[in-house]
């Protein structure tokens, strides 16, 4: 009897625990999708050394380089869920897995900025609270963790005595799902040039 009790408070445990990591990942499936925009550091998870900054916007990737800025629209094709057979797995986890890919497209559109300062200094303002870890890189097989994100850049004296500076513009406050609060939403990315003393606009 003791041992059927334990059995059953055993599997009672473990379908608890499934069912934890389940909603967890659905909430953090929540957050990146309506996270705001922000520009998030690359420490090694963008391949291209050239990127100091990336921004995930609905549709678009956003590159900021130290003289110019990369677009790039991908559209992803999903194969044809299969039917499910009778007995087969119905738990949270199979239910969450995204279906597999079938064709990936993409465009870039890069707009350079020309005859900037070589060395630009590009300052970063405004710190997210939150910090993301990647293990998925191929070059750093024992992750990218502590990743910071921030809603301002500074491109100093991108020209002589010219500033860039580039931000978020929050619009508007909504929830990010259960038990993750709320976050300001940005309608997109604004940039201002700031003349200083001595600055040629020409």
């Amino acid at each position: 009897m003791k041992a059927l009790l334990f059995t059953f408070l055993l599997a009672c445990y473990c379908i608890n625990v499934s069912a934890n990591d389940s909603l967890k990942t659905k909430q953090a499936q929540q957050w990146l999708q309506n996270a705001p925009l922000q520009f998030t550091e690359n420490k090694g998870q963008i391949l291209d050394a050239k990127v100091l900054y990336a921004v995930k916007a609905k549709g678009v990737n956003i590159f900021l380089k130290a003289n110019g800025i990369q677009y790039t629209w991908t559209k992803i094709t999903y194969k044809s869920p299969k039917k499910s057979k009778k007995g087969a797995d119905k738990s949270l986890d199979k239910q969450l897995d995204r279906p597999e890919i079938e064709q990936i497209k993409s465009h870039t559109i890069q707009m350079q900025l020309l005859n900037t300062n070589p060395a630009v200094q590009v300052i970063a303002q405004d710190q997210a609270l939150e910090i993301q870890h990647y293990y998925n890189s191929p070059t750093t097989p024992e992750g990218i963790t502590d990743v910071r994100s921030f809603t301002k850049l500074i491109y100093k004296d991108i020209y002589p005595n010219i500033d860039l500076i580039i931000y978020t513009n929050p619009t508007s406050t909504s929830s990010i799902g259960e038990g993750l609060g709320e976050v300001h939403r940005a309608s997109g990315l604004k940039y201002d040039f700031i003349l200083k003393p001595g600055a040629n606009p020409a």
